[in-house]
C-alpha cells in the first residue's frame, strides 16, 4: 500500500461518509420537495387555499420527530404569520419565490416590497425579489415585522 502525498484528503469509505453528511444538511435545509409544488393540487398550511401562483409561494422546513418537514403557502403573509406563531414547530429555514420568477430564494438573502397595491392571493402585497429592487425594499426580519404591526392593527391581539 502506497502512502498518498495528501495526508488531509478523503479516501474511500471517509470520503462517502462525508458525502452523504453533506447530502444529508442540504437536505434538511433545502429539501426537495420545495420545489416541487403542484399548481393546483398543493394546498397553503395556514389558510388551505389551494396554490395556483407558484410565483408568490412560500416553504418553511421545521423538525418534526428528529425529521425535516416542509410546509408551503400560497402567499408570502401566511408563511409569515405561520413562522412568527411556530405553527408545526421552529423553522429551520423559510424560502419564497423570486416574484421575478428564478426560483427559491433563502428568505433571509431576499428582499420584500409590501404594498397593499401588489395582489396577491391572499392580500397580504407582500412581492420577494433575488436582487433588490428599489430603495425601500425590506430584509426578511423588517418583512416580518411590518407584517405582525399590519396584523395586529387590523385584528389586535399581542
Amino acid at each position: 500500500m502506497t502512502q498518498s502525498n495528501h495526508p488531509n484528503r478523503l479516501t474511500g469509505m471517509a470520503f462517502f461518509v462525508a458525502a452523504a453528511i453533506c447530502f444529508a444538511s442540504l437536505a434538511l435545509f433545502r429539501p426537495a420537495e420545495i420545489g416541487s409544488i403542484q399548481r393546483g393540487i398543493d394546498q397553503c398550511a395556514s389558510c388551505g387555499m389551494t396554490i395556483e401562483d407558484v410565483g408568490f409561494a412560500a416553504a418553511r422546513v421545521v423538525m418534526q420527530n428528529a425529521r425535516p418537514r416542509t410546509f408551503l403557502y400560497d402567499d408570502l403573509g401566511c408563511m409569515l404569520d405561520a413562522d412568527r406563531e411556530n405553527e408545526g414547530g421552529t423553522s429551520h429555514g423559510c424560502y419564497v419565490q423570486d416574484f421575478n420568477g428564478t426560483g427559491w430564494i433563502d428568505a433571509k438573502q431576499a428582499w420584500f416590497v409590501m404594498d397593499a397595491k401588489n395582489h396577491t392571493p391572499m392580500g397580504s402585497g407582500i412581492l420577494a425579489f433575488r436582487k433588490k429592487p428599489a430603495a425601500g425594499a425590506l430584509t426578511f426580519d423588517e418583512v416580518a415585522k411590518a407584517r405582525h404591526a399590519f396584523m395586529k392593527a387590523k385584528y389586535g391581539g399581542e
